[in-house]
């Protein structure tokens, strides 16, 4: 633009003298409009390098805007995005701390269970199972201490009654069935 500029500056300083010599008839005519002509199209090529320059400008400053809105949107999603992660490792926290907590319950009562049964290990345990959710439908599978969990998995620990080997005794008159008493001997079962 700076050259362009320059030669408008240089065709002006030359149609100086050339207006001068025309008004004395000194020069012709079509060298006077030949002259101006050409500072005619310098100066629309002037306009069209600034026009030009002035778009180039414009896109610049709409791709800074849009760099702009493309970060922010990228920080607004990613942050979204942590705060649902951590909501859901919240959640998990929560779930594996009421489940010790439960645990620790079920531990410290399971012996208390059995000795207000006035039952033993002979013929009273625990039992394991795991509900758990395969293709839309809730299953409930027999667990012990060695299966694996997953995700979602519920564990049912129920206190299961063995039935007793040997006669049982009627119930009394209030209708509670009355425990046999507990032989020492091992059942052949139980070596098994």
């Amino acid at each position: 633009m700076k050259s362009q500029k320059r030669q408008i500056d240089l065709l002006k300083e030359e149609m100086g003298p050339i207006q001068a010599l025309a008004r004395q008839k000194l020069v012709t005519e079509p060298r006077k409009l030949a002259l101006e002509r050409t500072i005619i199209q310098a100066e629309g090529e002037l306009l069209k390098l600034e026009t030009t320059l002035m778009r180039s400008r414009q896109e610049h400053g709409r791709t800074n805007v849009m760099i702009v809105e493309l970060d922010t949107r990228r920080v607004t999603e990613i942050t979204a995005e942590l705060q649902q992660m951590q909501m859901k490792l919240q959640s998990a926290w929560l779930k594996v701390d009421t489940s010790s907590q439960l645990l620790k319950v079920s531990e410290a009562r399971a012996p208390m269970i059995l000795a207000s049964q006035g039952g033993t290990s002979e013929f009273n345990r625990l039992r394991y199972s795991v509900v758990r959710k395969i293709g839309g439908k809730t299953v409930e599978i027999t667990a012990d201490e060695g299966t694996v969990l997953q995700p979602g998995d519920t564990v049912r620990v129920e206190l299961a009654a063995r039935e007793p080997e040997g006669p049982t005794m009627p119930a009394r008159s209030g209708g509670i069935p009355i425990p046999p008493v507990w032989n020492p001997a091992p059942s052949p079962a139980a070596l098994r």
